[in-house]
């Protein structure tokens, strides 16, 4: 509201400690730490930072449209568990350049060695200005699939292990003639995460709440 009643070119919208970022462009379409990526990724193949058949890193539930996005401008995409320590040991392990989460932890490490939401921040407005683009245009070749997240709480996360749910969702995965299913424990709360993609929402769903169902049961 606040960036539409100024006219402003971007918003730029920071967590508590400033290490994530989620910014707004001009017409109030939020940007998350994908699309960030991407753009910052565009900049640095015109800069020849990246070169073709390079890497960035992302979690493993980075949206299955942002890889293949990055593939149509000739970068690989290297998909780690979810937790912004492990994009920076990625980063550093392999010497890659850019590294981040959808939830707005963004590592660029020719500034920085860690997650920070300012200079993310400042990088992307860098990289508009240099491609010379608003984010709209650089964003106009990249599609991202819908993607169905259930949260689902159980009393003992080993259940993830039952047989009759893991039957479950290989039956989904097999199913699936694009995209991807993950289920996983939370880290933090008793809770399975589902998330099914596929490039038909109404898929997507259905199959999220078969495997979220079994669970509940």
């Amino acid at each position: 509201k606040e960036l539409l009643k100024r006219k402003a070119d971007i918003a730029i919208c920071l967590d508590g400690d400033a290490d994530r970022v989620v910014l707004i462009d001009e017409k109030g379409i939020t940007l998350s730490g994908e699309e960030i990526l991407y753009i910052i990724a565009n900049h640095y193949v015109k800069k020849k930072l990246l070169k073709k058949g390079s890497t960035i890193v992302s979690n493993e539930i980075a949206n299955y449209g942002f890889e293949e996005s990055l593939k149509k401008i000739g970068i690989k995409l290297l998909r780690v568990k979810v937790g912004d320590k492990n994009i920076i040991e990625a980063i550093n392990k392999n010497g890659y350049l850019l590294g981040g989460e959808p939830s707005g932890h963004i590592i660029c490490r020719d500034l920085v060695s860690t997650g920070d939401g300012t200079i993310a921040a400042l990088k992307v407005i860098s990289s508009l200005l240099i491609l010379e683009k608003d984010p709209e245009d650089i964003l106009r070749n990249y599609t991202k699939m819908p993607q169905i997240n259930i949260n689902v709480e159980v009393k003992n996360k080993d259940v993830l292990s039952d047989s009759d749910i893991q039957k479950k969702i290989k039956e989904v995965e097999s199913d699936l003639t694009v995209g991807r299913v993950l289920v996983r424990p939370s880290g933090t709360e008793s809770k399975i995460r589902v998330m099914v993609e596929s490039d038909d929402e109404i898929t997507a769903t259905k199959y999220a709440k078969d495997i979220a169902t079994m669970f509940k049961k």
